[in-house]
């Protein structure tokens, strides 16, 4: 079954606690709907986006930490269910 079919994998993931804490989504967004989909569909603002960036605000102490490359490994541990479904529904390696 192709990833563009389970929304509610995708919202599982984006909406995880897990994720949603450290991370932010971002990119750019069309202003209108995508064609064939309703303006008041449930996932509208996730079906307008561009692209999708997921990103972490780090202080200077964190950058600076002996924990940093821990820190770092672990976050990429923490985003790579979201990263894999993304891959696995544009149809690219993960």
């Amino acid at each position: 079954m192709s990833r563009m079919r389970e929304p509610e994998r995708w919202i599982e993931l984006r909406d995880a606690p897990s994720f949603r804490l450290p991370f932010k989504l971002g990119g750019e967004s069309a202003r209108t709907a995508p064609r064939g989909f309703a303006k008041d569909h449930p996932l509208l603002e996730d079906l307008k986006r561009k692209d999708f960036i997921a990103g972490r605000d780090v202080t200077d102490a964190e950058v600076t930490s002996p924990r940093f490359l821990n820190d770092v490994a672990e976050s990429f541990t923490v985003a790579a269910p979201f990263v894999r479904f993304l891959c696995e529904a544009a149809e690219v390696p993960f």
